[in-house]
């Protein structure tokens, strides 16, 4: 009678866990279904949508920021390469690069205080980046090494402008692109330390 017991009380748990693995399961999978894909944000979303890409480690330096018109989305190319005294390491080419959807009424920080981009365009994607900065600093004395403009004016929607914005020591605090509407968008890199943000037309 004892042995008895013990098997219904066994069975009873046993199907106890399953009904929470299955609860769980279902759970976790109704979350995934809100969480954005590598394209860029939910078309009925006006939240922020994350992308990112490389790895923290090592001092790079941002060389240029460019944008070409492709037949379907438009692609911003960051140029970047690891400073000379960082040790070369495959993993670390690429700086962690993250790329933030939002509104542009949000506030920001730019030009030494929070403020919003209204004066860009309805939305705006924020291009972080760690560990990057302008000049290369040298026994010689510092060299700025990015060429080119900070301030792209592109007047090609979805895309307005864009805003390179740094810090007096030279290191990169973000780069805002003006937007007059959400879009979709992509964030990959190359291991040469080229990053690329896909902008869909």
């Amino acid at each position: 009678m004892k042995q008895a017991k013990k098997f219904t009380y066994n069975g009873f748990g046993l199907i106890s866990l399953s009904i929470v693995f299955l609860l769980l399961y279902g759970y976790f999978n109704a979350v995934e279904g809100h969480i954005p894909n590598q394209t860029g944000s939910q078309n009925n979303s006006t939240v922020s949508n994350n992308n990112k890409v490389g790895t923290i480690g090592g001092f790079h330096l941002l060389e240029s920021m460019q944008l070409s018109d492709e037949q379907e989305y438009y692609r911003l190319t960051l140029q970047t390469k690891l400073n000379r005294s960082t040790i070369i390491d495959q993993k670390i080419s690429v700086p962690l690069t993250k790329v933030v959807q939002a509104l542009s009424s949000e506030p920001t920080w730019m030009d030494n205080k929070y403020q919003d981009t209204n004066a860009l365009g309805s939305h705006r994607l924020q291009i972080s980046m760690s560990d990057t900065g302008l000049i290369d600093q040298t026994d010689e004395g510092d060299t700025i090494v990015f060429q080119g403009n900070k301030i792209l004016t592109v007047d090609q929607p979805p895309i307005t402008t864009i805003k390179l914005i740094d810090s007096p020591d030279g290191s990169v605090n973000q780069i805002l692109v003006g937007l007059n509407a959400e879009v979709k968008f992509r964030v990959s890199s190359t291991p040469t330390g080229t990053i690329y943000i896909d902008i869909l037309k």
